[in-house]
């Protein structure tokens, strides 16, 4: 992930199923732009991590879909 700024944090996005009847909402989601590029189609899913100095791996988000 790179070449990407963040927007929005703890965006809320409502869900729907295949029918289009609203199932729920997908709370703390962060929002960012691709300022350049450097993921593919089949990325997402994939995720985004910080490694500490320490050694230690912090989860940060998953790579998903958007508008394009």
């Amino acid at each position: 992930m790179c070449n990407y700024k963040v927007e929005r944090n703890n965006v809320p996005i409502p869900e729907h199923d295949a029918d289009g009847d609203f199932v729920g909402t997908v709370r703390n989601v962060i929002e960012a732009r691709r300022i350049g590029g450097c993921t593919e189609g089949g990325d997402s899913g994939g995720l985004v991590f910080t490694i500490e100095s320490d050694g230690c791996v912090i989860a940060k988000w998953i790579i998903s879909g958007g508008k394009g």
